[in-house]
């Protein structure tokens, strides 16, 4: 199960991404020019599972469960 943080920073990530992404003239896949719910479950589990990496390499694990998001 994954906690509410990893979850929430997953969404904000991919949204930022795609808003940088039309910023910078990038174009990502068009399956992924979507809010973050509506993503094919594939790609919502990959960025949850990146952002869980990235939260354990920030050192930040130890605010998981704790933080009302």
């Amino acid at each position: 199960m994954t906690d509410t943080l990893t979850q929430r920073v997953a969404e904000v990530f991919h949204d930022e991404y795609e808003a940088a992404a039309i910023k910078h003239g990038w174009k990502t896949q068009e399956s992924c020019r979507t809010k973050f719910s509506d993503l094919p479950e594939a790609n919502k589990l990959t960025m949850i599972d990146a952002t869980q990496a990235a939260i354990e390499a920030s050192g930040a694990q130890h605010l998981q469960g704790l933080v009302g998001v």
